[in-house]
């Protein structure tokens, strides 16, 4: 070739070849990335974003009925009795996840005092009964999705290991055996 174009052509092929497949050889999280990379639900007006650190430490502060079914459960496992919420409680949590961190954090600032009487103001006051159990529900699905996170690293059996079985009885069901 005159000038070297079809060497410099077959270089730059090369090199975007390399290149695709250094690319595909790196793994995509595909369906995986909704489960650690929630988006937002939206209900009506409103968007439930996923959950992030900050949202369990305001819910342990304000005795969410999300966080005290949590320790029960850990506390008690498959005995754990259900926890019921109340529409104040379903406010504060339909208010913490509708609104970005931050704002949350002003008002939460303020005091726990303050923080649920915003929601009551905002949730409460505001909406029908019907969009508070839609964000409800919406809250509880994001919730669950960042627990199915978690819960997919909870260590796995050994091989041939049995679990929940309690020990034998050592001692013997009769004195003799048959004589």
């Amino acid at each position: 070739m005159v000038g070297g174009v079809g060497e410099n052509r077959l270089l730059k092929q090369q090199i975007d070849n390399q290149a695709g497949i250094r690319a595909a050889a790196d793994p995509l999280p595909g369906p995986l990335v909704d489960a650690f990379w929630p988006s937002d639900i939206s209900v009506d007006k409103f968007k439930v974003r996923p959950l992030v650190a900050y949202d369990w430490a305001i819910m342990k502060r304000i005795n969410s009925p999300i966080y005290r079914q949590m320790l029960e459960v850990m506390q008690k496992g498959d005995k754990a009795s259900e926890i019921e919420a109340e529409p104040e409680e379903l406010w504060d949590l339909i208010f913490l996840l509708t609104r970005p961190c931050a704002e949350s954090d002003a008002f939460f600032k303020k005091g726990v005092k303050e923080f649920k009487e915003e929601a009551k103001k905002e949730i409460g006051f505001k909406l029908h009964t019907a969009v508070v159990a839609q964000l409800a529900q919406a809250c509880t699905d994001q919730i669950f999705t960042h627990m199915t996170t978690m819960l997919s690293y909870a260590p796995k059996p050994e091989e041939g290991e049995v679990k929940n079985f309690t020990k034998a009885d050592p001692t013997p069901a009769t004195d003799s055996a048959g004589g």
